[in-house]
């Protein structure tokens, strides 16, 4: 652990506050997001089984707005792929631009999974995923 560094996990648990732009300016030091994957009972136990993170501060996306894109079904709407969530929180501690970016290559990624499982068809416009 860097002691230079404020050590954040992101995943919304219920003893998580909201990642806003604010509780990011009130940061003493830099700060290293760590973000669990996995399934989600996975992910949940990993801050709980990495000795460092047992003391990180645990922070959730502040906009709860759906997912955008799914790749894989769950029954409750505020639940995401990590890379969304990773784009996100970029959004609030790197600047709209960085986040954007993030999430434009994930929809990229999506679009271009989701064709090839025969998910949504092809469209003319598939010419601009590859700029």
């Amino acid at each position: 652990r860097d002691p230079e560094r404020e050590l954040w996990v992101l995943f919304p648990s219920d003893d998580s506050e909201p990642l806003t732009s604010e509780l990011v300016a009130a940061a003493r030091k830099p700060i290293t997001l760590v973000v669990p994957d996995g399934t989600w009972p996975q992910a949940r136990r990993i801050p709980n089984r990495v000795a460092e993170l047992k003391t990180a501060r645990r922070v959730r996306l502040a906009d709860a707005a759906p997912a955008t894109m799914r790749l894989r079904h769950h029954p409750d709407p505020n639940r995401m792929s990590t890379a969304e969530a990773v784009a996100r929180a970029l959004m609030v501690l790197e600047g709209e631009a960085v986040g954007r970016h993030v999430e434009a290559t994930f929809r990229q990624f999506a679009t271009k999974l989701l064709k090839a499982r025969g998910s949504i068809p092809d469209s003319p416009n598939d010419e601009e995923l590859e700029s």
